[in-house]
Order: C-alpha cells, then structure tokens, then sequence
C-alpha cells in the first residue's frame, strides 16, 4: 500500500512538472519521460512487464495517427509524455488516462475560448491535460 502511495506521488510530482513546462513553454523536456518510465518500476513485478509494454504501444496510437494526418498540429511531446504514463497505468488506465485527459481540454478550451474569445485554431498544451487525467485514472481505477 505505502508503495503504491508514493509511486502515485512520484507521478503525480512529475506530471507537475511535465504540466508547467508545457504550459509554459510548449515543450516538454525527454528526461521527464525517462523519469515516468523509471517510476514505472517501483513496486512493479516482472510478470507485468509485457502488460506495460503493450499500454507503452497501443494507447499512445491515435495520438501518433492525429499528428501523422496532420502534421505540426501535435508536438512528439504529448505522444512521449502518454506513452511513459501508459508504461507505468498499463492498458485499461492508459486509455481511461487518455479519454480524461483528452475530454478535459475539450471542455477547458471551449469554454477558454468562449470566455476570452480566442481564435478556434489557437494551439493548447495537451500535455497538461493528459497529466491529469493520468492523475485521475491513477488515483480512481
């Protein structure tokens, strides 16, 4: 139990971390994902690598086919943060992460938008959305 309380806060402080470097410069440095992967192994049994390796590849696909169809519209970033987050939750929390995060920065940019009036086609820090809803499927599932 305490494993699992301080891997969730070692996450959660670097998902902090990965959070402000987006927002404030949309970029988001290589270490933290080396850090997010490391933090992975804490705790973690060797019979659950394969599951963690599968949520490293699977869950960041659609987020590596968005930028693919449209290219400069994604940073390599948000695929690298979601990946190293999906090593860590694995599959099922991966996903859950991903649809949080990217639900999140639906509704948060709306209504930014609507309140401040900004262009539509603006770019936003995702990574910072996905971090919390990498927080949110770490702490509820």
């Amino acid at each position: 139990m305490y494993v699992t309380m301080i891997k969730g806060i070692i996450f959660a402080l670097i998902l902090c971390k990965v959070s402000i470097s987006d927002i404030r410069t949309r970029t988001v440095e290589n270490y933290l994902s080396v850090m997010i992967v490391i933090t992975a192994f804490i705790g973690t049994q060797p019979i659950d690598l394969p599951y963690m390796i599968a949520g490293a590849l699977i869950v960041p696909l659609p987020l590596f086919m968005a930028a693919l169809i449209k290219p400069g519209r994604m940073g390599g970033a948000d695929i690298k943060v979601m990946s190293a987050c999906s090593f860590l939750l694995g599959i099922h929390k991966g996903m859950t992460a991903m649809i949080f995060g990217l639900a999140l920065s639906v509704i948060c940019t709306l209504a930014i938008r609507l309140i401040k009036r900004k262009n539509i086609k603006d770019s936003l820090p995702l990574a910072a959305y996905l971090s919390a809803g990498c927080i949110l499927a770490y702490l509820i599932l």
